[in-house]
């Protein structure tokens, strides 16, 4: 089946550079996209699974497959107002609130805007919408700015709509936990129980736009997790992954199996996620937390404006033939 999508992509990719060829990335598919990174995470086996149908009480049985599709683009943007992979500025006002990296150069902290644009781009090119339970929204649509949400210039007002949790760990108990983060986001996938960590980046901690400075690609990849972290709570984005938490079981009902249909879920779920960036660059997809060094070395550029731009992937584990497949972003649909 890999073979095959192999083949598929390159027959594509030969015919779509030239008529793409200078567009920006997020309408450049074939050259901004880390097409290796879809082939290489699709699975089927042969293990037997079951789903019922509504409160018929019919079942029906099908097999495992895991695919990952890129529904999204994140930005991190010091430019407000700003779709680097759009290439598209709203406001050129030379008095616009101009974001920062660094403060004074010192990385203190910095002040980023970021940016959920719904961009499912298999639902746009209608790809293999029939065999495969990819996104059926076909419609670019904003979900979440930062430029409009009152808390994303106040820590303290983003604090109180969170619910106050970003102070239970921000302690150094809590952050110095994150080392285990870090480790098994390199060598494996991150801990999803440990909710308040950005594997080897910066903690996101709050919903707003302010966070340390470091490397810029880094930090990007660390401030759009603040964006993941409000869709989820906002049940924006659901629950599509047969995800492992540490702190329950799935056999204890409070993770609820989503083999069946997707299931909301009140946090970002790291270890169903992956990045790939795309402007001011292109760079192979790699998981949330990631080591800064890996993902960000000679990434960006010098006149990119720390604006940086992201496909969001996201996995999801179904069983097929008895999955019931819709559209997380239905109700985003023009």
């Amino acid at each position: 089946m890999k073979k095959f999508f192999l083949a598929l992509l390159l027959i594509i990719s030969i015919d779509s550079k030239v008529a793409f060829a200078g567009a920006p990335a997020c309408l450049n598919f074939i050259s901004s996209i880390d097409w290796r990174f879809f082939v290489d995470e699709i699975e089927f086996k042969f293990d037997g699974c079951r789903c019922e149908i509504g409160d018929s009480g019919v079942v029906k049985a099908g097999w495992y497959m895991g695919i990952s599709e890129p529904i999204a683009v994140l930005d991190s943007t010091n430019d407000p107002w700003a779709f680097p992979c759009l290439d598209l500025k709203l406001d050129t006002r030379v008095d616009r609130a101009q974001g920062t990296s660094q403060d004074g150069g010192d990385n203190t902290g910095g002040q980023k805007q970021y940016h959920f644009m719904i961009f499912p781009v298999f639902g746009i090119l209608n790809f293999l919408q029939e065999y495969f339970c990819f996104e059926r929204v076909t419609s670019i649509n904003i979900a979440m700015m930062s430029e409009v949400l009152p808390q994303s210039k106040n820590d303290i007002l983003a604090n109180i709509i969170d619910g106050g949790i970003n102070l239970l760990t921000a302690n150094p108990i809590a952050q110095a936990a994150c080392v285990v983060d870090c480790m098994t986001s390199i060598f494996g996938e991150p801990a999803n129980s440990m909710f308040w960590c950005t594997g080897c980046q910066v903690p996101v901690k709050t919903h707003s736009s302010f966070i340390p400075a470091k490397d810029a690609i880094a930090e990007a990849a660390a401030a759009v997790q603040k964006v993941l972290k409000a869709m989820h709570q906002g049940a924006m984005l659901t629950k599509t992954s047969n995800a492992s938490f540490m702190f329950t079981t799935t056999e204890a009902g409070s993770v609820m199996n989503s083999m069946c249909e997707e299931r909301l879920f009140f946090e970002r779920i790291k270890s169903q996620y992956s990045y790939n960036i795309n402007t001011p660059t292109v760079g192979e997809a790699f998981p949330t937390g990631d080591y800064p060094l890996t993902i960000g070395a000679f990434k960006n550029t010098i006149t990119s404006a720390d604006n940086i731009s992201f496909w969001l992937w996201r996995k999801r584990e179904y069983c097929v033939g008895a999955y019931k497949c819709r559209s997380t972003f239905a109700n985003f649909q023009n």
